[in-house]
């Protein structure tokens, strides 16, 4: 394995393992926040 293949390998299971310790947001929580914080939220 090439070192590109094996540093983007490395990036992809420090993402899913902060998702799975809670550490990273998920997508449902970033939108989430991102509309209850915007100013024309009403």
């Amino acid at each position: 394995m090439d070192a590109d293949t094996a540093c983007t390998i490395g990036q992809y299971l420090n993402f899913i393992s902060a998702r799975a310790a809670g550490t990273a947001m998920t997508t449902a929580a970033w939108i989430r926040n991102f509309v209850t914080s915007h100013p024309e939220y009403k």
